[in-house]
């Protein structure tokens, strides 16, 4: 909402008085606690005050309400509270002329009150409706006479019950907390039905209002805002001011609302609209921190990104688990930065975690991406919370090392990394006229599906075969993806899938375009999907990609854990590495290149040799054409991409990773000095350290126990359902810790994709 060309109208309602329910003062006053103050039951409602935390000794004092004049609120004080002795202590009343104050007067006298400041009692009724007269003591100075206060003769406290003015104080008071408790209506409303109508017509006009701005608009990611504000009628040409009016045609309340109301009172302004989004957002994130009140262990995520407006905001997101023992990844809020280095950014996510209410103690994990001003090990983010609690282990994001590793391995194999640059040239070409998409969805729809499946053994199936198959139904060429690698094998399938129904197109678009550039490109694209090494380098990065593509799709998933993305990652790189031989190529990629080249009418050749050569592999071995690029391009990149995963997927040996061998399917290889280090890394959080070994001894039992079959033994989600916090909370507690560790920063990136949405 563009609040610097609509400034906020003079005598414009707020609406966060009218949307949040208002406080009564002596609900105010009631929220304070004293464990010394009882509510009163006889006079109130007690399921209100049984809610209500108490008030403090001295403001509840009934001296502090002696000659005043008091109004509805501080009357209630009076009468709905009193105080007693705490339960835990035995406290004596002071004496006075050898007798004192006797509690048990109150069971008999429920207006009774005691004023512990001056030792004396009072009449709460008659405090809030009598004429306070100044020869009644009960009223104005308080009883002191205690000798005299009870008795059927010369009792005080029978003699003022059985007075008429305090009969009739006391019928007024019972009648005030009726209407405090809802039990009837106070005057006001029983005099003027026409007030309650007023406040249920305001508050259905306001729905209206609120419905357009949260459903119509909001879950439809619909903008609200229009081109200008019209300063003559007071209006925003924009979908805000169409939804509601629209709206009215069907609702006569908001209908004769907008006709009739003064156009600073129509609830319409940009103030307003911006307000209830501010209050719709409060209403969200609260009722995300209120799930994470069960788990008091988290984890912060963060990424930084620019605005459409060109300022940095900084994303900020939460792992926890919920109460069902269910991982949660949810965002909190951006936070606007002035500047990107590491103090700005920490200090940014701190004053977040601080407006939130979470506390650092029980911050365990941050997850962010490789930049050096989040990762640094000495001045950057991650090392400036670790000051702030050393327990906050640093999670490089999984998702963006896997994404590193694609990106280098396509980036130092010449081969690989000229197709991609072709590829990207060739998308971008045909999808970016009109015409050549037309022509393109002419030949890609009704494609020979040539059987490019081969290298399947009895009734194995290949990860490239999968995606090939996928892309039979596809009728256009996709982009290539400029951030995330794996993404890529999406584009490379149809290519392959369809790869003689593309050359087609480039055909047609060469022989109908009447522009000589474009002529000339499809010439050029022609030539370059006829080459040999084109079509050998295209099947190789296809082939070792698609085994990558589930691991990418797994580190996104908010339900991956730790453990689990360095399972998958370690199951990965021996995938990938089993590849690593001549059966295998002959088999899924120089069989499935073959039968390319004779879809198109080639032969597949490898390239002039010499005896040296600068830009191009010239591999002396190399005496036919599969030998040269089984060695010049399949073993290196495949090479490549194995060690990139060592390096950027190693085995993790820091104590919270050991203590992954506590669960069902590691826990015979732990050793007793890896336990040691376990309950040293734990030793803050485990709710009773001194029977760790003996509940250690009982799990390691009970997993023995449990069936081998239809049963994950190394997932977390079972661990934890397993490991009852009654009967084993050590184990609990370290699970539940070790669920909350985060496995990257995903969830901030895909938040980024809303912020363009919400800027505008």
């Amino acid at each position: 909402m563009d609040q610097n060309k609509n400034q906020k109208k003079k005598g414009q309602t707020k609406l966060t008085s009218f949307l949040r329910k208002r406080k009564d003062d002596s609900l105010e006053s009631a929220s304070e606690t004293d464990e010394y103050i009882t509510p009163t039951l006889e006079l109130s409602k007690p399921e209100q005050y049984n809610e209500r935390k108490k008030p403090k000794t001295e403001s509840m004092d009934p001296v502090n309400f002696i000659q005043k004049v008091l109004d509805d609120a501080e009357k209630s004080k009076i009468l709905s509270s009193k105080w007693n002795p705490s339960p835990h202590e035995k406290y004596s009343f002071p004496v006075t002329n050898g007798r004192r104050y006797n509690l048990t007067w109150e069971d008999k006298f429920i207006w009774l009150r005691y004023s512990l400041s001056k030792d004396a009692a009072f009449c709460a009724p008659c405090i809030a409706f009598g004429q306070q007269n100044q020869s009644d003591k009960l009223v104005t100075s308080g009883l002191r006479d205690w000798k005299n206060a009870t008795g059927s003769k010369r009792g005080t406290l029978q003699i003022h019950e059985e007075s008429s003015a305090h009969q009739n104080a006391l019928v007024k008071a019972v009648n005030l907390m009726k209407v405090y408790s809802g039990e009837e209506k106070s005057i006001k409303s029983s005099i003027s039905q026409s007030y309650e109508d007023t406040v249920l017509k305001n508050r259905e006009i306001l729905s209206n209002i609120i419905n357009v701005v949260i459903i119509a608009l909001g879950q439809r990611n619909i903008p609200l805002r229009g081109h200008r504000w019209d300063t003559i009628t007071k209006r925003e040409d924009g979908n805000f001011d169409f939804f509601v009016h629209w709206l009215a045609k069907e609702k006569p309340v908001l209908k004769a609302h907008l006709e009739n109301a003064a156009y600073n009172a129509k609830y319409l302004s940009p103030d307003i609209q911006n307000e209830i989004i501010e209050l719709a957002g409060e209403e969200v994130l609260n009722s995300i921190l209120s799930r994470t009140r069960t788990d008091k262990w988290f984890s912060v995520m963060a990424d930084e990104c620019a605005d459409v407006a060109n300022i940095e905001q900084m994303d900020i997101c939460i792992r926890y688990v919920d109460e069902n023992n269910e991982v949660n990844e949810d965002f909190i809020g951006y936070a606007p930065l002035d500047s990107v280095d590491a103090a700005s950014l920490s200090n940014a996510i701190l004053q977040k975690l601080e407006d939130c209410n979470l506390d650092t103690q029980y911050l365990r994990g941050q997850g962010y991406d490789g930049a050096s001003v989040l990762s640094g090990s000495k001045s950057g983010v991650c090392s400036r919370l670790r000051e702030v609690q050393p327990l906050a282990e640093y999670h490089h994001c999984r998702a963006h090392a896997l994404n590193l590793v694609i990106s280098s391995s396509c980036k130092n194999i010449p081969m690989v990394r000229n197709l991609f640059v072709d590829v990207n040239q060739l998308t971008w070409f045909l999808g970016a006229s009109p015409k050549r998409v037309s022509i393109m969805k002419r030949h890609l729809p009704n494609a020979k599906q040539v059987d490019y499946l081969i290298g399947n053994i009895e009734n194995e199936e290949t990860e490239s075969n999968k995606n090939i198959e996928k892309s039979f139904s596809v009728n256009i060429l996709l982009k290539l993806c400029e951030t995330r690698w794996s993404a890529r094998v999406d584009t490379l399938s149809v290519v392959i899938g369809k790869y003689a129904a593309i050359l087609s197109t480039l055909e047609d678009v060469r022989n109908e375009s009447t522009v000589s550039d474009a002529r000339t490109k499809a010439t050029a694209f022609i030539n370059m999907m006829e080459r040999s090494s084109f079509i050998v380098a295209i099947v190789v990065a296809h082939h070792i990609l698609s085994y990558m593509k589930p691991l990418t799709l797994a580190l996104q998933s908010s339900k991956c854990g730790v453990y689990k993305a360095f399972v998958d990652a370690q199951n990965c790189k021996q995938v990938i590495n089993d590849q690593r031989c001549e059966e295998v190529f002959q088999r899924c990629i120089w069989s499935k290149a073959s039968a390319i080249a004779d879809s198109i009418g080639i032969e597949l050749q490898k390239p002039r040799t010499a005896g040296h050569m600068q830009h191009r592999a010239n591999t002396v071995l190399a005496g036919t054409a599969e030998e040269y690029y089984r060695i010049n391009t399949y073993l290196p990149f495949l090479d490549h991409c194995v060690k990139e995963l060592n390096d950027r997927f190693s085995d993790e040996t820091r104590p919270s990773f050991l203590a992954f061998k506590l669960l069902l399917g590691q826990i015979d290889i732990l050793t007793q000095d890896e336990l040691v280090d376990i309950i040293e890394r734990f030793q803050d959080d485990l709710p009773d350290r001194d029977v760790f070994n003996q509940e250690f001894e009982r799990w390691k039992v009970f997993c023995g126990n449990l069936p081998n079959d239809g049963f994950e033994r190394n997932s977390l989600s079972n661990a934890i359902m397993l490991a009852d916090s009654d009967f084993y909370p050590n184990l609990h507690v370290i699970f539940r810790i070790l669920l909350t560790m985060p496995v990257g920063s995903v969830p901030c990136e895909r938040s980024f994709s809303a912020m363009r949405r919400l800027k505008h």
